[in-house]
C-alpha cells in the first residue's frame, strides 16, 4: 500500500501586480499611457491587501507609464522581500 504524504498548505501567488509612486517634476510619466488608478499604488497599499486576501507572494511588474524607470519597483522588492 502506498503511503500518502501529509497535505501541505498551498502558497497563493498573485502573478502580476503593478506598483508605482507619484509623478514628480523629476520623474514624469509617459503621456501616452494613463495609470490604472488616479493615485499611486504603492507597496504600502499592496501588502495589507495581500494579507487580507491570503496572498503569500506577488510578482511585481513595472507599469508602462513611468517609462523605463523601475527604481520604485526594485526598492519595494528590497524592502518587502523574504529572500
Amino acid at each position: 500500500m502506498a503511503q500518502t504524504q501529509p497535505a501541505r498548505p498551498r502558497m497563493v501567488v498573485d502573478s502580476q501586480v503593478h506598483l508605482w509612486n507619484a509623478e514628480t517634476d523629476q520623474f514624469k510619466f509617459d503621456p501616452a499611457f494613463k495609470p490604472q488608478l488616479p493615485e499611486p499604488f504603492t507597496a504600502e497599499k499592496l501588502v495589507p491587501m495581500m494579507e487580507e486576501a491570503g496572498v503569500d507572494r506577488a510578482i511585481i511588474i513595472s507599469p508602462l507609464w513611468p517609462t523605463d524607470r523601475n527604481a520604485y519597483v526594485l526598492d519595494a522588492v528590497k524592502r518587502y522581500s523574504l529572500a
